[in-house]
């Protein structure tokens, strides 16, 4: 059974002196109950952004339920449904997957 979820060797650059995520692989099998932790800085929005197509990949492999979210996106974002990136007032990034939300206050 194919994954719903396989990131392999993603990188994400955003300038030469920022490195947000570096060689990370896993995956996620359907069904699947699956948290993503880690310490401020680790890359986590970065790797959310990566698989829902808001941050562009700088090398690696996303694919969602075998849908390349590079070369097939419009096939993985259905995959993925609609996706939304709310700031707060304190610029925390609120990913929310569904209907559209109201600005979020800072908790």
């Amino acid at each position: 059974m194919e994954p719903a979820l396989e990131i392999k060797n993603l990188r994400k650059v955003y300038n030469p002196s920022h490195l947000a995520v570096d060689d990370v692989s896993f995956s996620v099998a359907p069904g699947e109950f699956f948290g993503f932790l880690g310490p401020n800085g680790a890359g986590k929005s970065t790797t959310i952004h990566c698989i829902t197509g808001i941050a562009a990949i700088t090398s690696g492999t996303i694919k969602v339920f075998g849908y390349d979210v590079v070369e097939q996106y419009r096939d993985a974002r259905k995959q993925i449904g609609p996706f939304f990136t709310l700031l707060t007032a304190c610029g925390t990034p609120w990913l929310i997957s569904g209907k559209p939300m109201p600005a979020l206050a800072c908790l």
